[in-house]
């Protein structure tokens, strides 16, 4: 498959992200542009994850609380 902007634009990739992928002049820089975008996203992923499993962590032991009463 080759990499080119009608197959980026399907990933929801930001246009600056594309267009960062495209400047690769061969498919070694392109992919290389594109794991690294890779990598970004699931750093974030990871991040949010995390985020979500702290507030998940405060209404559980909330709820805990509550239930001991």
């Amino acid at each position: 498959m080759e990499i080119n902007a009608s197959v980026l634009e399907g990933t929801g990739l930001s246009r600056e992200d594309i267009q960062a992928i495209l400047q690769g002049r061969r498919d070694e820089d392109k992919l290389r542009r594109l794991r690294a975008c890779r990598d970004r996203l699931l750093t974030e992923i990871h991040t949010q994850q995390q985020t979500l499993d702290n507030v998940d962590y405060i209404l559980w032991s909330r709820t805990r609380g509550e239930e001991r009463r």
